[in-house]
Protein backbone atom coordinates (compact mmCIF):
# COMPACT_ATOMS: atom_id res chain seq x y z
CA UNK A 1 0.00 0.00 0.00
CA UNK A 2 2.57 2.54 0.97
CA UNK A 3 4.35 1.68 -2.68
CA UNK A 4 0.93 2.58 -4.24
CA UNK A 5 1.07 5.82 -2.13
CA UNK A 6 4.68 6.97 -3.18
CA UNK A 7 4.21 5.92 -7.13
CA UNK A 8 0.55 8.43 -6.66
CA UNK A 9 2.85 10.92 -5.11
CA UNK A 10 5.90 10.98 -7.70
CA UNK A 11 3.09 10.83 -10.98
CA UNK A 12 1.19 13.62 -9.61
CA UNK A 13 4.17 15.70 -8.49
CA UNK A 14 6.03 15.40 -11.66
CA UNK A 15 2.53 15.53 -13.88
CA UNK A 16 0.74 17.67 -12.05
CA UNK A 17 -1.99 14.98 -11.58
CA UNK A 18 -3.97 14.09 -8.50
CA UNK A 19 -2.76 11.18 -7.94
CA UNK A 20 -6.15 9.51 -8.06
CA UNK A 21 -5.48 7.87 -11.63
CA UNK A 22 -3.15 5.41 -9.88
CA UNK A 23 -4.73 4.84 -6.08
CA UNK A 24 -8.50 3.83 -7.54
CA UNK A 25 -7.65 1.13 -10.44
CA UNK A 26 -4.99 -0.66 -7.91
CA UNK A 27 -7.66 -0.43 -5.00
CA UNK A 28 -10.25 -2.16 -6.97
CA UNK A 29 -7.85 -4.33 -9.23
CA UNK A 30 -5.44 -5.42 -6.89
CA UNK A 31 -6.39 -5.06 -3.25
CA UNK A 32 -10.11 -5.50 -3.75
CA UNK A 33 -11.92 -2.67 -2.15
CA UNK A 34 -15.42 -1.06 -2.90
CA UNK A 35 -15.24 1.37 -5.94
CA UNK A 36 -16.70 3.76 -3.79
CA UNK A 37 -14.49 3.59 -0.76
CA UNK A 38 -11.29 3.34 -3.22
CA UNK A 39 -12.55 6.78 -4.37
CA UNK A 40 -13.03 8.51 -0.56
CA UNK A 41 -9.55 7.21 0.25
CA UNK A 42 -7.89 8.53 -3.23
CA UNK A 43 -9.42 12.01 -2.54
CA UNK A 44 -8.09 12.18 0.93
CA UNK A 45 -4.56 11.21 -0.14
CA UNK A 46 -5.31 13.50 -2.88
CA UNK A 47 -5.96 16.50 -0.66
CA UNK A 48 -3.08 15.65 1.87
CA UNK A 49 -0.40 15.00 -1.09
CA UNK A 50 -1.13 18.15 -3.53
CA UNK A 51 -1.04 20.41 0.17
CA UNK A 52 2.84 19.24 0.17
CA UNK A 53 3.33 19.53 -3.27
CA UNK A 54 2.22 23.15 -3.07
CA UNK A 55 4.54 23.54 -0.61
CA UNK A 56 7.13 22.71 -2.60
CA UNK A 57 6.09 24.45 -5.53
CA UNK A 58 5.16 27.55 -3.97
CA UNK A 59 8.90 27.70 -2.54
CA UNK A 60 10.22 27.47 -6.59
CA UNK A 61 7.67 29.35 -7.50
CA UNK A 62 5.99 27.89 -10.09
CA UNK A 63 2.45 28.39 -9.30
CA UNK A 64 0.28 31.28 -10.87
CA UNK A 65 -1.56 31.37 -7.82
CA UNK A 66 -4.15 34.46 -8.76
CA UNK A 67 -4.76 32.07 -11.84
CA UNK A 68 -5.03 29.41 -10.11
CA UNK A 69 -7.59 30.81 -7.79
CA UNK A 70 -9.58 31.76 -10.56
CA UNK A 71 -9.96 27.97 -11.78
CA UNK A 72 -10.09 26.53 -8.04
CA UNK A 73 -13.49 29.02 -7.52
CA UNK A 74 -15.89 27.14 -10.61
CA UNK A 75 -14.58 23.81 -9.63
CA UNK A 76 -15.75 23.88 -6.08
CA UNK A 77 -19.26 23.49 -6.85
CA UNK A 78 -18.64 20.88 -9.75
CA UNK A 79 -16.77 19.00 -7.33
CA UNK A 80 -19.37 18.76 -4.92
CA UNK A 81 -22.22 17.38 -8.15
CA UNK A 82 -19.97 14.64 -9.06
CA UNK A 83 -19.37 12.95 -5.56
CA UNK A 84 -23.47 13.42 -5.16
CA UNK A 85 -23.96 11.74 -8.53
CA UNK A 86 -21.10 8.93 -7.81
CA UNK A 87 -22.72 7.79 -4.70
CA UNK A 88 -26.38 7.71 -6.64
CA UNK A 89 -24.69 6.13 -9.84
CA UNK A 90 -21.19 5.35 -11.78
CA UNK A 91 -21.79 6.62 -14.95
CA UNK A 92 -19.78 4.37 -17.70
CA UNK A 93 -20.87 7.48 -20.14
CA UNK A 94 -18.97 10.05 -18.35
CA UNK A 95 -15.79 7.66 -17.75
CA UNK A 96 -15.79 7.41 -21.14
CA UNK A 97 -16.41 11.02 -22.05
CA UNK A 98 -13.62 11.49 -19.72
CA UNK A 99 -10.86 9.01 -21.24
CA UNK A 100 -12.10 11.22 -25.17
CA UNK A 101 -11.27 14.24 -23.70
CA UNK A 102 -8.18 13.36 -22.27
CA UNK A 103 -6.68 11.88 -25.34
CA UNK A 104 -8.10 15.22 -27.37
CA UNK A 105 -5.99 17.33 -24.95
CA UNK A 106 -3.04 15.45 -24.88
CA UNK A 107 -2.94 15.26 -28.48
CA UNK A 108 -2.96 19.35 -28.57
CA UNK A 109 0.03 19.66 -26.77
CA UNK A 110 2.36 18.25 -29.64
CA UNK A 111 -0.06 20.56 -32.17
CA UNK A 112 1.60 23.51 -33.58
CA UNK A 113 0.74 26.78 -31.82
CA UNK A 114 2.17 30.58 -31.65
CA UNK A 115 3.22 32.19 -28.29
CA UNK A 116 2.79 30.14 -26.06
CA UNK A 117 5.35 31.98 -23.44
CA UNK A 118 7.32 34.43 -25.39
CA UNK A 119 10.79 34.43 -25.06
CA UNK A 120 12.76 37.00 -23.97
CA UNK A 121 13.30 40.00 -25.99
CA UNK A 122 17.23 41.33 -26.53
CA UNK A 123 18.24 44.69 -28.12
CA UNK A 124 19.33 44.97 -31.01
CA UNK A 125 23.20 45.11 -32.11
CA UNK A 126 25.10 45.55 -34.89
CA UNK A 127 26.09 41.85 -36.91
CA UNK A 128 29.66 43.55 -37.69
CA UNK A 129 31.03 45.56 -34.98
CA UNK A 130 32.55 48.86 -36.13
CA UNK A 131 36.13 49.74 -35.71
CA UNK A 132 34.93 51.66 -32.58
CA UNK A 133 33.62 49.00 -30.73
CA UNK A 134 35.36 46.69 -28.68
CA UNK A 135 34.03 44.24 -26.11
CA UNK A 136 34.52 47.06 -23.13
CA UNK A 137 32.25 49.51 -25.04
CA UNK A 138 29.21 46.80 -25.68
CA UNK A 139 26.26 46.85 -23.33
CA UNK A 140 25.51 43.48 -21.94
CA UNK A 141 22.31 42.09 -23.76
CA UNK A 142 19.64 41.79 -21.17
CA UNK A 143 15.95 40.33 -21.00
CA UNK A 144 13.19 42.14 -21.58
CA UNK A 145 11.03 43.65 -18.12
CA UNK A 146 8.15 42.03 -17.89
CA UNK A 147 4.95 44.17 -17.46
CA UNK A 148 2.49 44.53 -14.51
CA UNK A 149 0.12 42.41 -16.43
CA UNK A 150 2.87 39.32 -17.05
CA UNK A 151 4.22 36.58 -14.78
CA UNK A 152 7.48 35.56 -15.23
CA UNK A 153 8.32 31.73 -15.76
CA UNK A 154 12.13 31.42 -14.45
CA UNK A 155 14.32 28.15 -15.94
CA UNK A 156 17.47 27.41 -17.38
CA UNK A 157 17.64 29.92 -20.16
CA UNK A 158 16.22 32.78 -18.34
CA UNK A 159 13.16 34.45 -17.25
CA UNK A 160 10.18 33.89 -19.46
CA UNK A 161 7.37 36.15 -19.19
CA UNK A 162 3.44 34.58 -20.08
CA UNK A 163 -0.13 36.42 -19.63
CA UNK A 164 -2.52 33.60 -19.13
CA UNK A 165 -5.31 33.63 -22.00
CA UNK A 166 -8.76 32.35 -22.12
CA UNK A 167 -9.15 31.92 -18.52
CA UNK A 168 -13.26 31.19 -19.46
CA UNK A 169 -11.88 28.12 -21.67
CA UNK A 170 -9.89 27.40 -18.79
CA UNK A 171 -12.49 27.82 -15.96
CA UNK A 172 -14.91 25.62 -17.96
CA UNK A 173 -12.31 22.95 -18.38
CA UNK A 174 -11.50 23.33 -14.74
CA UNK A 175 -15.26 22.50 -13.35
CA UNK A 176 -15.36 20.00 -15.82
CA UNK A 177 -12.25 18.19 -14.37
CA UNK A 178 -13.42 18.81 -10.75
CA UNK A 179 -16.70 17.56 -11.77
CA UNK A 180 -15.03 14.07 -12.91
CA UNK A 181 -12.99 14.19 -10.02
CA UNK A 182 -15.52 14.21 -7.79
CA UNK A 183 -17.34 11.24 -9.93
CA UNK A 184 -14.19 9.25 -10.28
CA UNK A 185 -11.49 10.32 -7.25
CA UNK A 186 -9.21 11.96 -9.21
CA UNK A 187 -7.66 14.87 -9.23
CA UNK A 188 -8.62 16.16 -13.06
CA UNK A 189 -4.82 17.12 -13.66
CA UNK A 190 -5.07 14.89 -17.02
CA UNK A 191 -7.67 17.60 -18.30
CA UNK A 192 -6.17 20.36 -16.41
CA UNK A 193 -2.88 20.63 -17.47
CA UNK A 194 -3.08 20.40 -21.41
CA UNK A 195 -6.16 23.07 -20.88
CA UNK A 196 -3.42 25.20 -19.01
CA UNK A 197 -1.09 24.67 -21.72
CA UNK A 198 -2.69 25.15 -25.07
CA UNK A 199 -5.72 27.01 -24.61
CA UNK A 200 -4.39 29.34 -21.80
CA UNK A 201 -1.09 29.52 -22.98
CA UNK A 202 0.83 29.13 -19.44
CA UNK A 203 4.68 27.36 -19.60
CA UNK A 204 3.85 23.53 -19.70
CA UNK A 205 5.98 23.21 -15.87
CA UNK A 206 3.95 26.00 -14.13
CA UNK A 207 0.90 24.33 -15.91
CA UNK A 208 1.78 21.12 -13.91
CA UNK A 209 2.21 23.04 -10.43
CA UNK A 210 -0.78 25.14 -10.82
CA UNK A 211 -2.60 22.29 -11.40
CA UNK A 212 -1.65 20.71 -8.15
CA UNK A 213 -2.57 23.86 -6.17
CA UNK A 214 -6.31 23.89 -8.21
CA UNK A 215 -6.67 20.25 -7.33
CA UNK A 216 -6.15 20.93 -3.45
CA UNK A 217 -9.22 22.92 -3.64
CA UNK A 218 -11.15 21.13 -6.08
CA UNK A 219 -11.13 17.62 -4.01
CA UNK A 220 -12.28 19.33 -0.69
CA UNK A 221 -15.97 19.25 -1.29
CA UNK A 222 -15.65 16.12 -2.98
CA UNK A 223 -13.98 14.66 -0.37
CA UNK A 224 -16.63 16.15 2.82
CA UNK A 225 -19.37 14.30 0.82
CA UNK A 226 -17.03 10.81 1.01
CA UNK A 227 -16.18 11.20 4.49
CA UNK A 228 -19.96 11.50 5.10
CA UNK A 229 -21.39 8.49 3.53
CA UNK A 230 -18.37 5.83 3.91
CA UNK A 231 -16.23 4.72 6.72
CA UNK A 232 -12.39 4.54 4.83
CA UNK A 233 -9.96 2.08 6.27
CA UNK A 234 -7.37 4.21 8.47
CA UNK A 235 -4.37 2.23 8.14
CA UNK A 236 -4.87 1.80 4.41
CA UNK A 237 -5.01 5.95 4.24
CA UNK A 238 -2.76 6.46 6.58
CA UNK A 239 0.15 4.38 4.25
CA UNK A 240 -0.99 5.81 1.47
CA UNK A 241 -0.80 9.68 2.31
CA UNK A 242 2.78 8.82 3.70
CA UNK A 243 4.30 6.95 1.07
CA UNK A 244 2.04 10.11 -1.22
CA UNK A 245 4.35 12.73 0.64
CA UNK A 246 7.57 11.45 0.00
CA UNK A 247 6.59 10.43 -3.07
CA UNK A 248 5.83 14.24 -3.83
CA UNK A 249 9.12 15.17 -2.78
CA UNK A 250 10.94 12.37 -4.93
CA UNK A 251 8.47 14.03 -8.02
CA UNK A 252 9.46 17.53 -7.19
CA UNK A 253 13.22 16.48 -7.69
CA UNK A 254 12.39 14.29 -10.91
CA UNK A 255 10.27 17.68 -12.47
CA UNK A 256 12.89 20.13 -11.79
CA UNK A 257 15.97 17.55 -13.72
CA UNK A 258 13.44 16.67 -16.93
CA UNK A 259 13.63 18.85 -19.93
CA UNK A 260 10.05 19.90 -21.21
CA UNK A 261 10.24 18.26 -24.42
CA UNK A 262 10.84 15.22 -22.96
CA UNK A 263 7.89 15.93 -20.21
CA UNK A 264 5.62 16.32 -23.05
CA UNK A 265 6.08 12.25 -24.08
CA UNK A 266 6.21 11.07 -20.84
CA UNK A 267 3.16 12.81 -19.95
CA UNK A 268 1.20 11.72 -23.22
CA UNK A 269 2.40 8.10 -22.66
CA UNK A 270 1.50 8.28 -18.98
CA UNK A 271 -2.50 9.76 -19.64
CA UNK A 272 -2.79 6.56 -22.15
CA UNK A 273 -2.00 4.33 -19.63
CA UNK A 274 -3.74 6.26 -17.04
CA UNK A 275 -7.05 5.88 -19.24
CA UNK A 276 -6.56 2.18 -20.40
CA UNK A 277 -6.58 1.32 -16.55
CA UNK A 278 -9.25 3.88 -15.55
CA UNK A 279 -11.26 2.14 -18.22
CA UNK A 280 -10.55 -1.16 -17.15
CA UNK A 281 -10.79 -0.63 -13.62
CA UNK A 282 -14.71 0.18 -14.10
CA UNK A 283 -15.85 -1.51 -17.42
CA UNK A 284 -13.81 -4.37 -16.39
CA UNK A 285 -15.81 -4.78 -12.67
CA UNK A 286 -19.03 -4.16 -14.38
CA UNK A 287 -19.32 -1.14 -12.17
Amino acid sequence: MILVGISSGIIGTVFGLGGGVVIVPLLVGFFQQNIHQAIGMSLLCIFVRSLFSNRIFLQEKKINVPFALVLSFFSLLASYLGAKLSLVTFETVLIVLFALVVLFLNVLLFLPKKDIARQPRTPRTPSTPSAKENDLEREPRTPRTPSAKESVFSHQDGQIPYVPRKVGIGAGFSAFAAFLGGLLGIGGGSVLVPTMHYFCRVPLKIAIATSSFIISFSVFPALLVYLRAYQLNVPSVIQLIGGGILGSYIGSFILNKVSIKRLKVYYVVLNLIIVSLLLYSVLGTGA
